[in-house]
């Protein structure tokens, strides 16, 4: 639970996302963590190809939750380093929207 709420704090606080928004993403990873990581990845680019593989074989020994939480700490860990500026475009935009509301 400390590692995605920890990721949970930072991707908010990086993207200007509500908390909320970013809690209802990660719900996802239930749906399969690899595929939310994948998916994730393109967005943030938190993953290496040997970190990816590592979560899916987590997933594959029936070790979900572990798997999570791994994939819960890489994010936070990649994204506490980077400012809102060296996230992707599309988060780039999605901030830049937010603050027009």
């Amino acid at each position: 639970v400390e590692e995605v709420s920890r990721a949970v704090a930072i991707l908010a606080d990086r993207t200007g996302r509500s908390a909320d928004d970013v809690v209802k993403d990660f719900a996802r990873m239930r749906d399969g963590v690899a595929r939310w990581a994948a998916d994730s990845n393109r967005s943030y680019n938190f993953l290496t190809a040997e970190q990816f593989k590592y979560i899916q074989r987590l997933e594959q020994q029936g070790k979900a939750e572990e798997a999570a939480r791994e994939t819960a700490r890489l994010l936070a860990d990649q994204l506490g380093q980077k400012t809102p500026t060296e996230l992707g475009l599309l988060d780039r935009a999605l901030v830049a929207t937010t603050k027009l509301w």
